[in-house]
């Protein structure tokens, strides 16, 4: 375990501690920041085409149009496809149909509109995909010369080499609004914050103001899409969809009628006694989003297709049932309860549960089998791991998160491929966190070898097979001198002597500004020495280490018996023998715990151990 240090050490951390850890996150100006307001929105007509796009929509609807909405698959595409649908059901007495992909997969699938029927189609809606989709909308248009294609984008356009914004609009037949092909100031909208700048558009039309009771759908999009929240407006609007779950909250405990999207709100209530019991910035994404992403990636046609319907508050009205486990402890051969009656959205929650619990399973599994792999062949001689995954992940949808477990474990880019057809190989890249490469994509298309499309460093790649080779020579090569280290920025570093309760408590309190873009901070506590006998695993499952040394409390979750041996030294060859004391040096997290005792919540601070450094402690000469 290696770190470095941001912060000089000497320094009392909770002195300006604000501004010095936002300082060292890039903000320059943290006042105002931290007072972001509604100024700080920008108009909606800044975005090019989106006064055309409006007055076109509501054309389409008037007429009596067919206009079809098809959702991404992620859970921005998600989130803006509900937005747009709930918006124009209300507000336009319209309901749109909906085209769910199959697959994971982003953009026109030619095949699924093909399917739904392409000359239905008067208008195709893309929110959060398509601006690049060229080759896939003159397919269609081969068929049906008179349908129009509205983009609500978040993404960067695919260039040709050498190719300008102006030329590529030119011969793209979608009107795209998107501020990635505009001189709109934010770059950090994610696609479902298009769709709300559109419907802040249609609001100005009908002379309503109906866009901002969205707003939980568009801060949980902005979360989810990892967009990064140093910009003003993005932090802003993220801040007040926040506050809209806060208040739905609060309704519900004075027995009144939610205001925001009621699916969000039984994801949220399902997890609010542990993963969503703040609703913050970090817990969204940890808590919400993968639940969403596991069923696109795992879940049947159904499963996801009831997904989207809980979204869009579309109920069939059928009654759903689920089967309760037999009570702990029963013979397996004794009866099941009997099912039991559940709303749609409860019904909807547990399949898309189910579909994450599959897919963390079999994640796990490929990603220790593509481990093997990458050792047996010796790839990490390679800047950038490359692996061939054909024959260990069936699913392609699979392919980004093994690959991020891959990069987190090598410290190093990663790039999953699998065989499309004879000549083609297509696949995951995914950059380390601590990566000095800023742009993963940039840089596998600077090569000119192989495609890549999406975000910055979690993307897609194409590549010809005998392209494979020379693209994996061309990047060591140009990566000759880049060294990855695996080695922690952390904000200070504490002697434990000098730890204080009141600047565990500082740290804890800011806790709702980490994440997209302001990492959370960082310590090191150095010289914790102790004897090993304080160390224990708690909770009902014994996986979680615990010690306490002064006034704290430090916990590492996630541990078992090996972890609790490694830090004891324990060892098997020594008859499980292990020093009577150690001295840590630990990479840890602050944070605030409460503790309700059915009278009053109380806080006190506790450390959360990342990593550490364990060796024999010194004996006392006297």
């Amino acid at each position: 375990m290696k770190y470095k240090i941001t912060n000089d050490v000497t320094e009392n951390i909770s002195d300006d501690l604000l501004h010095k850890l936002l300082n060292s996150r890039g903000v320059d100006d943290v006042d105002h920041l931290m007072n972001v307001s509604e100024r700080d929105v920008h108009n909606f007509n800044l975005l090019d085409n989106i006064i055309i796009g409006c007055e076109g929509y509501i054309s389409h609807i008037q007429n009596g149009n067919n206009v079809v909405i098809v959702q991404d698959s992620d859970y921005d595409g998600v989130s803006s496809t509900s937005l747009l649908y709930l918006y124009t059901s209300k507000n336009l007495k319209y309901k749109c149909d909906l085209i769910v992909h199959e697959n994971k997969e982003h953009g026109i699938n030619f095949e699924e509109i093909k399917k739904y029927g392409i000359n239905k189609i008067d208008l195709l809606v893309l929110p959060d995909a398509g601006t690049s989709d060229i080759k896939q909308m003159n397919q269609i248009l081969e068929v049906n010369p008179n349908i129009q294609f509205l983009v609500l984008d978040h993404h960067k356009p695919t260039l040709k080499k050498g190719e300008t914004i102006e030329c590529f609009l030119n011969r793209n037949p979608a009107l795209i609004i998107n501020p990635e092909t505009s001189n709109y100031p934010n770059h950090s909208l994610s696609g479902c914050a298009v769709v709300y700048k559109f419907c802040q558009c249609l609001d100005s039309f009908l002379k309503i103001n109906d866009a901002d009771n969205y707003l939980d759908l568009v801060a949980t999009s902005l979360i989810a899409d990892s967009m990064d929240l140093r910009d003003y407006e993005s932090r802003y609007l993220t801040i007040k969809g926040l506050q809209m779950l806060d208040e739905d909250s609060a309704r519900i405990s004075r027995g009144e009628d939610i205001l925001g999207n009621r699916f969000l709100r039984t994801i949220i209530d399902s997890k609010k006694e542990r993963d969503l019991k703040h609703l913050t910035i970090k817990s969204i994404g940890w808590g919400l989003a993968p639940i969403i992403n596991g069923t696109i990636r795992m879940g049947t046609m159904e499963q996801k297709t009831d997904m989207v319907k809980g979204f869009c508050n579309i109920d069939d009205g059928e009654q759903r049932y689920h089967q309760p486990r037999r009570p702990n402890g029963s013979p397996k051969d004794s009866p099941k309860p009997d099912p039991i009656p559940i709303t749609f959205l409860e019904y909807v929650l547990k399949q898309c549960t189910s579909a994450k619990s599959k897919q963390d399973g079999l994640v796990k599994k490929y990603y220790a089998l593509l481990k093997q792999r990458i050792e047996d062949k010796n790839l990490l001689d390679n800047k950038v791991l490359m692996v061939d995954s054909t024959d260990i992940i069936p699913e392609k949808t699979l392919s980004g998160l093994v690959a991020n477990k891959l990069s987190d474990d090598y410290k190093r880019p990663v790039i999953t491929l699998k065989k499309r057809n004879g000549s083609q190989y297509g696949g995951s890249g995914r950059n380390y966190d601590k990566s000095p490469i800023k742009s993963l994509r940039e840089l596998i298309n600077d090569t000119g070898l192989a495609k890549s499309s999406g975000h910055d460093n979690a993307n897609g790649i194409f590549c010809e097979k005998r392209n494979l080779v020379p693209l994996r020579d061309y990047l060591n090569e140009q990566l000759k001198d880049l060294v990855f280290e695996d080695v922690y920025h952390v904000d200070y570093e504490i002697p434990i002597g000098r730890l204080r309760k009141k600047d565990v408590m500082a740290v804890g309190r800011l806790a709702h500004l980490w994440g997209n873009g302001l990492p959370e901070p960082l310590f090191a506590i150095t010289n914790v020495n102790l004897s090993v006998g304080d160390i224990s695993l708690i909770g009902s499952n014994k996986n979680m280490l615990k010690f306490k040394k002064g006034d704290h409390d430090f916990i590492k979750y996630y541990s078992g018996s090996e972890e609790l041996d490694k830090m004891c030294m324990r060892t098997k060859k020594g008859f499980g023998k292990s020093p009577s004391r150690i001295t840590l040096d630990l990479i840890c997290k602050m944070e605030i715990n409460e503790w309700d005792n059915g009278f009053e919540v109380r806080e006190y601070p506790q450390l959360i151990i990342v990593d550490y450094n364990v060796k024999e402690a010194k004996k006392a000469l006297f």
